[in-house]
């Protein structure tokens, strides 16, 4: 019975990991636009905008939420991929 179970686990496991990589394919794909605006935001604080402070501002609290979401990612997929790994040593 048990055999089943981590069977049916390991199979989850990998849909999880097939729907991560989805996700991660989703994020990869927003990344150009997203940079694109950032290069905006810089070349107006650059010519002194009169918003250039708040502008900054928003780009690095945009930059860390980005940078948050990718790492959060990676993680989840390390834990994904050790998981897989220990059902399969199991």
């Amino acid at each position: 019975m048990c055999s089943i179970h981590c069977f049916v686990l390991f199979l989850k496991l990998c849909a999880y990991i097939v729907c991560l990589q989805a996700l991660e394919n989703e994020i990869a794909s927003h990344e150009p636009q997203l940079m694109s605006v950032v290069a905006v935001g810089d070349d107006l604080v650059q010519r002194r905008h009169f918003g250039a402070d708040r502008i900054q501002d928003r780009l690095q609290e945009i930059l860390g939420m980005w940078q948050h979401l990718i790492d959060a990612a990676a993680y989840r997929r390390k834990r994904l991929e050790e998981a897989v790994d220990f059902h399969q040593v199991g």
